[in-house]
C-alpha cells in the first residue's frame, strides 16, 4: 500500500501520516496532522464509494474476529485530492486491536494512476 491511515467506524481520520498528506495534497507543504478529525469522505468521489467502503466496513464490525492476518477485502473507487482531481485507488480494510485493547479500522490505499505517496 502507498499509505496507512487508522479511520473511526465514521470514516473520521484518526492517525494522519505525511504519506496521506502528500497523496491528498499533491506534495504540498503542509502540517499533516491538520487532517486528524477530517473525514476520509471529503476524499472519496462519489457517493456510492463511501457507501462501498461503510458497508465493506459494516460487514466487519459484524463479525465477532478480527481480521486475519494477511486477509483485506479490497474495493476499487475514485478518490478526489485536496484539489478535487480524481484518481483510481484500490482500498483494503482490516479491522485490528490495538495495544490498548480498542478496535481500530485500518484502511490501506494503493494509488492505481501515477500520483502516489513518496516515503
Amino acid at each position: 500500500c502507498d499509505v496507512v491511515v487508522h479511520v473511526s467506524s465514521s470514516l473520521v481520520i484518526q492517525n494522519p501520516s505525511p504519506q496521506l498528506h502528500n497523496v491528498l495534497y499533491g506534495g504540498e507543504v503542509g502540517d499533516f496532522s491538520r487532517l486528524r478529525g477530517r473525514s476520509l469522505c471529503d476524499f472519496i468521489a462519489s457517493p456510492e464509494g463511501i457507501g462501498n467502503i461503510k458497508d465493506c466496513m459494516g460487514a466487519a464490525q459484524n463479525k465477532s474476529s478480527l481480521s486475519s492476518p494477511g486477509t483485506a477485502p479490497c474495493l476499487n473507487m475514485e478518490m478526489k485530492d485536496a484539489s478535487g482531481t480524481t484518481f483510481s485507488a484500490e482500498v483494503y480494510h482490516a479491522r485490528l486491536q490495538d495495544a490498548d485493547g480498542h478496535l481500530v479500522h485500518v484502511l490501506g490505499l494503493r494509488v492505481k494512476n501515477g500520483v502516489c505517496a513518496e516515503a
